[in-house]
């Protein structure tokens, strides 16, 4: 087929202007493609996934198969805020996951990740792996950028690891374990700046507008003066229900 070609099945639209398709085994090929997938979830409802291709090779199960100046994003055509650009990728539907290989991913056309390796589910199901990086800018830390991991252990417990840099205030490690039984859940966090530079600087200002003369004037400032740089938070949250009518919670 040439022309204005539109392959349209459940939930899934290809738009190209030359196509192949098998009718005898349900498969077809598509060129310089346009697509658009909708994909319905437990959690999120449905999704909408659009993207372009050179080439796309659609299986008899539906899968597809994306070759050479692959985009993809979930956001709006219109305006879209990230996508993934890769060399090559699937689309698998039948296991609802989505791989890419040498892969890029942009914030406004800017790289801000690259992976020779990248995967997405696109059902309620969890799994080990990088998720999206983070990338933020506040007055108080400056521009900020996180990397984060997620551990699948159990299906009743998991660990989220975050390894990111505060412009202001330097390297930092953030983990949350959580846990989920019959009769509690929780979680426990941690918040690790090894060397705080904001810290450093503010430590540096209040101790010399001090006169170290009078230090019996500031309870604070022998405290101050010794304190160390690396700063770290603990926190401790776990619901525990004892019977139909008493639960109870602790906060650390």
């Amino acid at each position: 087929m040439f022309g204005h070609v539109h392959d349209e099945s459940a939930n899934s639209l290809i738009v190209c202007p030359y196509a192949k398709i098998n009718l005898l085994k349900h498969e077809g090929y598509f060129k310089h493609s346009i697509m658009r997938d909708k994909y319905h979830t437990k959690k999120d409802g449905e999704m909408t996934s659009w993207g372009t291709a050179t080439t796309i090779h659609r299986s008899a199960n539906g899968d597809l198969s994306l070759k050479d100046k692959i985009q993809l994003s979930l956001c709006s055509p219109a305006h879209p805020a990230w996508r993934i650009h890769a060399d090559h990728g699937k689309i698998l539907k039948t296991k609802h996951k989505i791989k890419f290989y040498n892969t890029v991913i942009t914030f406004h056309h800017i790289p801000i990740f690259m992976t020779p390796y990248f995967s997405l589910t696109l059902n309620k199901q969890r799994k080990s792996g990088f998720l999206i990086p983070k990338i933020g800018y506040s007055t108080h830390n400056g521009l900020s950028l996180g990397l984060p991991y997620y551990f699948d252990l159990a299906s009743n417990y998991d660990d989220y690891l975050l390894n990111g840099w505060y412009q202001k205030r330097g390297y930092y490690v953030k983990n949350r374990f959580r846990w989920l039984t019959k009769s509690m859940h929780g979680t426990f966090e941690t918040f690790v700046i090894p060397y705080d530079k904001g810290f450093g600087i503010l430590k540096n200002d209040l101790l010399n507008h001090l006169d170290p003369t009078k230090q019996d004037q500031y309870p604070f400032y022998q405290a101050l003066k010794h304190a160390s740089l690396t700063r770290y938070h603990v926190a401790l949250k776990n619901n525990i229900r004892f019977n139909k009518h008493i639960t109870g919670d602790l906060i650390v």
